[in-house]
């Protein structure tokens, strides 16, 4: 029975860290996220002009974009400081990555078949 406060001191000690990633500022992490919706969309508009997507897969990788840039900016309003938090960061970066898997995925699928 000695042993179980022991125990829970490591278990609590080793969920510190990731409550601090949750509630830390990320440096940069509003700016960040907003340079990588930039650059999708304007990949996502080569792509369109390159005929790699379509009008409509490139309206809803756009569409995607832009929801996770007003993510960005809801987050933004609702934190004290006017920043995104690491864990915030983190997470709408998941979300940007998701976004260009779907878009490569599309744009290989739209890619004409290559000649032997």
């Amino acid at each position: 029975m000695s042993r179980l406060p022991a125990l829970l001191l490591a278990a609590a000690v080793a969920a510190m860290p990731a409550l601090a990633l949750a509630q830390t500022p990320a440096p940069n992490g509003a700016a960040e996220v907003n340079k990588r919706v930039t650059n999708q969309q304007q990949k996502t508009n080569q792509a369109l002009s390159n005929g790699q997507l379509t009008q409509q897969q490139a309206n809803r990788a756009n569409k995607a974009d832009a929801r996770i840039a007003n993510q960005s900016a809801k987050m933004q309003a609702k934190n004290p400081d006017g920043q995104l938090t690491a864990g915030q960061t983190k997470r709408l970066n998941t979300e940007l990555n998701a976004n260009r898997k779907v878009a490569t995925q599309q744009q290989k699928r739209n890619a004409p078949a290559a000649t032997q």
